[in-house]
């Protein structure tokens, strides 16, 4: 296995003996469970004219085709290509007795989708009955010391495979003559003002690897080859977006601040920061999506803050969000704004309201009540934020939450987009202040890891975004 990298794997099915041992140049049937192949590899590539493409979805066959870009749509006219989808995933995840078997258990029901779609036995004279016979037989080699019932579920998802696969009619959508290219932009850990100069320049390395790399062009002679060196960090020009299937969703209601989540993730996918509301106000101003300076909104933002915190004292919690639009009324109804005046605030303020409503932030017991308690506007919002491009879906994080405050959910094109707008944010966010770093006692480090994970320097000193499996 090797994450976020395209790995292709051949076979040669034949009566007689198969004398090659080798990448195949030319095929009869494409299987693909990577739903986002088409991002990144041409799956068609070697595909025969009048061939068989199965691909991973459970999207509407509109919706599939939309999202096939226009070389692939060609493609598929063109070489009038039969296409299948299989929702292998759901599959797996319905059969599979545990969470590690769904991703192994999705080649099973690929299996049955190519006895299903292929052309290999309808020239054999094999039928139904005797082929799942046969599979049986091969089951029973293969896992019958392991029991019965690993033998049964993997019968029950190629059996699914076969039965649920279902042909794709394109034939009357039109292919796109127009498509939105995405240039990559050079990863923030790449930059700084005070990089070294010449051929280690992050930039430099940027712009004649890196960009080569994001966009599948064939690389260039470069120095650090040369002399056999590789940059330290390198990963972070990896991106796992393409990788998962599934992400971790915040519920900031339910959060208690115990710190599992940042310190048990493998990949620094999910820093915690603690901040006031104060900063929480500022970093959503400043990375809010629009332009301008939104200087009539700066001038309120203590009152703001002051508000929100009387708020979070005295009712119940569930969004920041919420709190801070119940801020925003109160605060300006006192000031009796002209209408033009207030037009202009509340213009200013639509975008930030919106980048607070779905931003990850919790009022929890030892970040906000324990020190509000102690000093009136001392208390911090805590924020669980996502990195989009270092996680990979492990649900490591939602397994170790004790208070169901993280859930996994299908990840789908708007819940991409919302990620990387609160990681956008989440990069506004200055760095925990101190008074929140709550070491017990560090001879017997209690409270030292999750305490110290909150400084962002040290949680981002390893980066994410390696080859290894997820988890």
């Amino acid at each position: 296995e090797k994450k976020g990298q395209p790995t292709t794997f051949y076979a040669t099915l034949a009566r007689e003996p198969v004398r090659l041992n080798c990448e195949l140049r030319h095929v009869d049937v494409v299987l693909s469970p990577d739903p986002n192949v088409t991002r990144h590899s041409d799956p068609l590539a070697g595909l025969a004219d009048g061939g068989v493409f199965v691909i991973q979805s459970d999207r509407e066959p509109q919706e599939l085709w939309a999202g096939f870009p226009t070389r692939v749509q060609q493609g598929i006219k063109e070489r009038k290509i039969r296409v299948f989808a299989l929702d292998a995933f759901k599959i797996a995840t319905e059969e599979a007795t545990g969470a590690e078997l769904r991703y192994r258990m999705q080649g099973a029901a690929f299996m049955g989708a190519f006895f299903r779609v292929s052309p290999l036995l309808a020239g054999r004279g094999v039928d139904e009955a005797r082929l799942f016979e046969g599979i049986r037989s091969q089951m029973v080699k293969k896992f019958g010391r392991l029991g019965e019932q690993v033998v049964e579920e993997n019968l029950r998802v190629i059996r699914r495979g076969y039965d649920e696969v279902r042909p794709l009619d394109f034939s009357a959508l039109p292919v796109q003559t127009a498509e939105l290219g995405r240039v990559p932009q050079r990863p923030a850990r790449l930059e700084g003002e005070r990089a070294q100069a010449g051929m280690v320049n992050p930039g430099r390395f940027w712009e004649q690897v890196g960009f080569l790399y994001a966009t599948g062009q064939d690389g260039i002679a470069d120095p650090f080859a040369a002399t056999s060196a590789l940059p330290a960090g390198t990963s972070t020009l990896r991106d796992m977006t393409d990788v998962r299937m599934e992400v971790p969703e915040f519920v900031p209601a339910n959060c208690t601040g115990c710190g599992q989540c940042w310190t048990q993730c493998p990949d620094t996918a999910i820093p915690g920061v603690v901040n006031s509301v104060d900063e929480v106000l500022q970093a959503a101003l400043g990375g809010a999506p629009g332009d301008g300076a939104r200087d009539r909104l700066r001038q309120l933002v203590k009152h703001l803050a002051n508000e929100s915190r009387r708020i979070l004292r005295d009712t119940p919690f569930t969004t920041f969000g919420d709190v801070a639009g119940a801020a925003y009324a109160a605060v300006t109804d006192k000031l009796g704004l002209e209408p033009e005046r207030r037009a202009a605030l509340d213009a200013e303020w639509a975008p930030v309201r919106a980048a607070l409503a779905e931003f990850p932030l919790a009022k929890t017991a030892p970040f906000f009540d324990v020190p509000e308690s102690r000093a009136k506007g001392a208390g911090g919002l805590l924020s669980i934020t996502i990195n989009p491009e270092t996680c990979k879906g492990c649900n490591i994080c939602v397994k170790v939450c004790p208070d169901d405050a993280l859930r996994t959910v299908k990840q789908d094109v708007p819940t991409v987009e919302r990620l990387r707008r609160n990681w956008r944010l989440w990069q506004h966010l200055p760095e925990t202040d101190d008074r929140y770093i709550n070491i017990a006692s560090l001879e017997e480090g209690i409270g030292t890891l999750p305490s110290l994970l909150l400084k962002k320097t040290n949680y981002t000193a390893m980066l994410g975004g390696d080859g290894a499996c997820m988890g």
